[in-house]
């Protein structure tokens, strides 16, 4: 029988190399039939792009990509149009090109070189770049207070470096300081320098060894450093990050396949190797992909961890198999309806633009971002007036508080809270860039966030480590009760950020406005781009919580960035079934959405002391009429690019002549009618389409 350890040989370090040797029959991943299936679920993955992407997602990304063709050398089967796949790899960078450099998120450039070595592709366009990294990235302190830059990705700089041959005569002193300052006594290491005197984490520690190896370091295992991964073990026989964490601690194939690298590495035995690999086997779905762990979805990341583990394991995945269950969803409710919610839309500026907004685009539920006081009550009575039965609420992102997870940073972006309109929350934090531990932040803010009736929603943070856990957390404990996807501009941060897929179908996936300036008409373009759609019987604040508790909620996207296809966030499957369903109820585009779409332009009646408007009169009445723009950032742009005209507007049915208006962060016309004045009416017209718009009020 093949021992362990010459069947790891055999099969040569994957991240090291190229290209894995050819596989005798004995020594296979999978029988042919079992890696039939395997690949023909990899196969659903293929997007148009010849990349791979997500199970919910439309558009391929290098992250599953690379863990797909990963997969398919595993198992010792050629990638299919291997060619298109690879030309995708190198032209499509998740982040913007200046993101290279600025918070720069190497595990990127490492993806795509190492998939383009696995498909048989040369990889020296990539040198010039990889020469210039002589040192660690610098990351923003108004994101990490420390401006300590992330440590998996300096660890893949390396990694990248070493697989395309840059390899310097000597070691850069900067690249061992960064690691050396990292190193716990144990032998373990974290994101943080160990002054701190925090403990390791196992994922982390990984990265470090691959950056030691990368720079011919010595990255032998210590014996504590050895019990220190045995004891990340549970129960279950998958590992968790840390020996008993105070923070979450589930089992994780991410963990685990970290823990079984460093062993197999070092050549120690995998304890409790047996149960270890039972625990693998079970995450295999009937849909022939692994999940990360249990009750999840199967993914292309967690179906590379897990092959991978097993060849590490030496373990051919057998054809009769006990396969992890499918996660049993009840069927949804037929009388449930498709409510459309925005999370951090505008909360200050025009109260009657916004309801107007509101109307015309179809949004149910306003959470309106960090407006004055009094702002939501008076908006939402406006709202009233009118008959309408959008409902206003809290959507605030509580800027200047840091949280600080040990080992792993202090970081902001972290607070951003839901809440009723008569809630008694008071302003947070109390002073401003404080730092809160994890555990007094949870057990403080967030908890008086929960008693409000209010929920905590997960913006952005670009340390996979730290995030893992706090995610693992809020299955756990409900903390976080949703995870941000599409931003406004282009934002997605499912594609910043690939590791937030992982989650997909565990914890709900919301959009997130994440309102800047002091209008919402400004905001519209991006109103009407993406928006957050939930399922209920009822639209109230309890049934929009009740849809984050049972994940019946998704985010989409139609819009230029996505090139006009519909684009979803993850989640399960039978919501988004549903959803799609019933386009009537909620499509803002096309046909189906033809009266929720962005107006052309808005004629608002101004009067003397109308609460939180702009440029009042001091007696009588002024209009303001402003166009449709479609500015790249609404928070800072000069509107200079209209998307509409104004036609005319009349007076009683009389022609007059406004005036404009300029202003730096603002352009508008004006019009003051004679008191004796009943009606205007605007007209406009769409400079792309022609098509011709008129609104009436009374005056």
């Amino acid at each position: 029988m093949l021992s362990r350890r010459r069947f790891v040989q055999n099969l040569s370090s994957l991240s090291l190399t190229a290209h894995l040797p050819a596989f005798a029959a004995q020594q296979r991943l999978a029988s042919t039939e079992v890696a039939e299936k395997i690949v023909s679920w990899l196969e659903k993955h293929r997007r148009d792009e010849s990349g791979y992407g997500w199970g919910s997602a439309h558009q391929a990304h290098v992250t599953p990509t690379y863990a797909a063709v990963g997969c398919y050398h595993l198992l010792a089967r050629n990638v299919p149009n291997a060619d298109l796949a690879a030309t995708f790899v190198r032209t499509h960078y998740p982040l913007p090109e200046e993101r290279r450099t600025v918070r720069a998120m190497r595990y990127f450039d490492f993806q795509q070189i190492q998939t383009l070595l696995w498909l048989g592709q040369s990889v020296d366009s990539f040198r010039p770049m990889l020469t210039g990294w002589t040192k660690p990235s610098t990351y923003e302190p108004y994101y990490e207070k420390d401006a300590l830059p992330v440590l998996q990705h300096q660890a893949l700089a390396l990694r990248a470096r070493r697989l395309v041959g840059v390899q310097p005569d000597s070691p850069e002193q900067p690249w061992l300081d960064y690691f050396q300052q990292r190193r716990r006594s144990d032998g373990t290491y974290n994101n943080t320098p160990t002054a701190d005197g925090s403990g390791g984490h196992l994922v982390n520690t990984h990265w470090a060894h691959w950056a030691l190896e990368a720079m011919h370091q010595p990255a032998e295992l210590q014996p504590e450093t050895i019990d220190w991964i045995h004891r990340c073990q549970l129960p279950s026989g998958g590992f968790t990050y840390a020996p008993s964490p105070e923070i979450a601690g589930l089992d994780n194939l991410a963990y685990t396949w970290a823990a079984l690298h460093l062993l197999s590495d070092a050549e120690q035995p995998i304890p409790q190797r047996e149960r270890c690999l039972l625990w693998i086997l079970s995450l295999l779905t009937p849909e022939w992909g692994f999940q990360d762990r249990p009750d999840s979805l199967p993914n292309p990341m967690a179906t590379f961890y897990a092959l991978d583990c097993l060849r590490l394991l030496a373990h051919p995945i057998e054809a009769a198999r006990n396969s992890a269950p499918t996660i049993v969803r009840s069927a949804l409710p037929s009388d449930l309806r498709v409510f459309s919610a925005q999370i951090e839309a505008p909360g200050s500026g025009s109260p009657g633009e916004a309801v107007f907004l509101a109307e015309k685009l179809g949004i149910d539920l306003w959470c309106a971002k960090n407006g004055p006081e009094g702002w939501l009550q008076h908006t939402q009575q406006l709202a009233q007036d009118r008959k309408l039965p959008t409902l206003f609420a809290f959507g605030n992102e509580e800027y200047g508080t840091f949280v600080n997870v040990p080992g792993l940073g202090r970081y902001s972006h972290l607070d951003d809270m839901i809440a009723p309109a008569d809630n008694i929350l008071t302003p947070f934090p109390p002073v401003k860039n404080e730092v809160y531990p994890w555990p007094k932040f949870r057990d403080g803010r967030m908890q008086q966030i929960r008693d409000a009736k209010g929920r905590l929603i997960w913006q952005f943070n670009e340390n996979e480590e730290l995030s893992r856990i706090l995610f693992d957390e809020a299955i756990q404990k409900g903390t976080y009760a949703a995870i941000s996807s599409f931003h406004f501009g282009r934002g997605n941060f499912l594609e910043y950020d690939p590791f937030l897929m992982t989650y997909s179908g565990r914890i709900p996936m919301v959009g997130l406005q994440d309102a800047h300036g002091e209008e919402p008409w400004w905001w519209g373009d991006s109103l009407a781009s993406f928006r957050t759609l939930f399922l209920a019987r009822e639209l109230s604040w309890s049934s929009f919580l009740d849809a984050l508790q049972h994940n019946r909620i998704l985010s989409v996207r139609h819009d230029r960035y996505t090139h006009n296809e519909t684009e979803f966030s993850g989640c399960l499957p039978e919501v988004k079934e549903f959803v799609m369903a019933r386009q009537e109820q909620w499509c803002w585009w096309g046909k189906t959405g033809e009266n929720r779409r962005l107006p052309l332009g808005v004629l608002t009646a101004l009067r003397p002391s109308m609460p939180f408007e702009k440029d009042l009169p001091i007696t009588g009445i002024t209009l303001r009429i402003r166009l449709s723009y479609a500015p790249d950032n609404p928070s800072r742009v000069i509107q200079t690019d209209p998307v509409s005209e104004l036609l005319s507007l009349k007076i009683d049915g009389q022609p007059v002549e406004p005036t404009l208006v300029s202003q730096p962060h603002d352009k508008h016309f004006t019009y003051a009618p004679s008191p004796t004045a009943k009606t205007a009416t605007v007209t406009f017209r769409s400079l792309t389409t022609r098509q011709e718009e008129s609104v009436t009020i009374s005056l």
